[in-house]
This record gives C-alpha cells, sequence and structure tokens, in this order.
C-alpha cells in the first residue's frame, strides 16, 4: 500500500537500516499480501540504493486471524465446551461458557479428571464414565443427558455432544458441548407427575 511504502521510506532514511517492517503489497496480479521488508541504505560511486528483501507472511497472518476468530467463536458460543483426553479423562480446555455453568474458574479444571463434573458417588462416575468412553473409542461420539454437579454441590441437567478427535499436544481428546436443560427437565417431571395423579 502507498501509505505503508511512505512510512518504510521514511524511516528508512531516517535509521538508514530497517528489519522486519510490516506490510501490506500488491502482486502484479492485484492480489494483495502480507510480508515483512528488510532494507539499508547504500551508497555505491556516489550514487544511494536502497536494498530491499520481502518476506511473504500471508500464510501466517492468515493463520493468526484463523486463531482471533477461533477465540472470539469459544468466547461467545452460548454453551459450554471443554476437553479431555480420552486415555484418562484429564481436563485440557474450558471455555467460559463451561466454567460459568459449572461454577469453576479455569485453573481448578485443568488437569483434573471428568468425574468431578458427574453427580453420585465416586464408582456411579466411574460407571458413567466408563459408559461413555466405551462408546466413544467404539462410535467416535456420544450424545445424551447427564445429571451434573456443580462446584457448590448443586445439581443440574445438560444434553450433551461429544465426539474424539486427534490434538497435536494431547493425542486424541473429547469435546464435549453441555447444553444446560434443567428447566426442560423440571417441566417434563412436573407433566409426569400430572399424568400419574390422573
Amino acid at each position: 500500500k502507498a501509505s505503508d511504502r511512505t512510512i518504510f521510506v521514511k524511516q528508512l532514511q531516517k535509521s538508514r537500516r530497517i528489519h522486519d517492517y510490516e506490510a501490506a503489497f500488491r502482486r502484479k496480479s492485484g492480489e494483495l499480501f502480507f510480508g515483512l521488508i528488510s532494507g539499508e541504505l547504500m551508497q555505491i560511486q556516489n550514487k544511494k540504493f536502497a536494498v530491499t528483501a520481502i518476506r511473504d507472511i500471508t500464510r501466517s497472518k492468515q493463520d493468526e486471524e484463523a486463531l482471533r476468530l477461533n477465540s472470539q467463536m469459544m468466547a461467545n458460543i452460548t454453551d459450554g465446551i471443554f476437553l479431555h483426553t480420552l486415555s484418562d479423562d484429564t481436563i485440557v480446555f474450558a471455555n467460559p461458557q463451561f466454567e460459568s455453568l459449572f461454577g469453576y474458574e479455569r485453573e481448578e479444571l485443568i488437569g483434573r479428571k471428568v468425574s468431578i463434573l458427574n453427580t453420585g458417588n465416586d464408582r456411579q462416575a466411574q460407571k458413567l464414565a466408563h459408559t461413555i468412553n466405551t462408546a466413544l473409542v467404539r462410535d467416535g461420539s456420544w450424545d445424551g443427558e447427564i445429571l451434573n454437579r456443580r462446584k457448590d454441590g448443586t445439581h443440574f441437567w445438560s444434553h450433551v455432544s461429544a465426539s474424539v478427535f486427534e490434538h497435536q499436544t494431547f493425542r486424541k481428546v473429547v469435546v464435549s458441548v453441555h447444553q444446560d436443560i434443567t428447566e426442560r427437565k423440571v417441566a417434563e417431571e412436573k407433566i409426569e407427575a400430572n399424568n400419574e395423579r390422573l
């Protein structure tokens, strides 16, 4: 862009050498790309020259933008989402909605076992985790309703959609999407109770 070129030239004239100035460029085809330009002013036989080199960083800029977009999506999605390792059920990520839904701070979740989120005694929580993990290993996904336990001990229902994928750091992980369905479950229980009375 003209503005980038003007700024670069002014800085080069002032300091005589610039390293990795980020700017937008246009190819002969008209396509826009991003690059880091480095340059140095030189004088050869009483003539001034600017020696420059441009390194294309378009791909890394696109990757940065994709990461920023993913981060914004995770922060703004209404459902609670978390990741845990398939091998030992260790929680490795939770979005802000998941933290709020369960009443935990991020630091209190990361590194803990998924079973802290389930209701009932340890044996029941382990049985539920085993049932879900068996389906995940066999089918690659699991979908159902779970009675959960918040940090303060209160219970709530959520609909869970979980699937397995390969993560470059944690290897096989499970991504679980939790949607609070407590109000619906309470309404269903009231309808059932009313029907039993009739």
